[in-house]
């Protein structure tokens, strides 16, 4: 049997970098890899966002190793979400963050994502795509550990159907 990977975030980008480094052979034994809420589009080129770019330059070294949907054999799918509206004003705490997230990751704040990454960069070219409409970035309180009420995630069992064919 054939490993499929599905990897949050930044877990995208590892994965992609790892199934790089692979040798052919090792390479073979994955048949799917599916991205939930990675940014995998760089920064733009221009105005100050390159240069406040909060991957540190990891992202554009795992886009120039192994751009798009680079290995053959490999099926690739990217999960998006359309869960918040980035705003200065008016969406309350989500929409400042989601704001304050696009902003550097694709030079429009006011994007719509899932509260850290925006749709628009979730998808690389040659991926298959699916875009939520409810899915947040995570559901829980980071070191708290605590659930957030009214905030499913990918995984979530509201939005996991929505994708998880994906996985053949």
């Amino acid at each position: 049997k054939k490993v499929q990977l599905v990897a949050h975030s930044i877990g995208g980008w590892i994965c992609r970098a790892w199934l790089a480094q692979l040798d052919d052979d090792a390479r073979a034994q994955v048949s799917a890899l599916v991205t939930l809420g990675t940014p995998h589009a760089e920064p733009p080129e221009d105005g100050p966002w390159r240069t406040l770019d909060q991957t540190r330059g990891l992202l554009a070294n795992v886009n120039s190793r192994c751009p798009g949907a680079y290995h053959e054999g490999i099926r690739y799918a990217s999960v998006g979400s359309s869960a918040v509206q980035g705003q200065l004003r008016g969406g309350g705490l989500d929409g400042l963050l989601g704001f304050a997230s696009y902003l550097p990751l694709c030079g429009d704040g006011e994007a719509v994502g899932d509260g850290i990454t925006p749709q628009k960069a979730a998808h690389p070219d040659g991926w298959e795509r699916r875009d939520l409409d409810g899915a947040y970035h995570i559901a829980f309180v980071p070191f708290l550990g605590a659930r957030l009420r009214g905030t499913p995630w990918y995984g979530s069992e509201e939005n996991i159907e929505q994708w998880v064919d994906v996985l053949k």
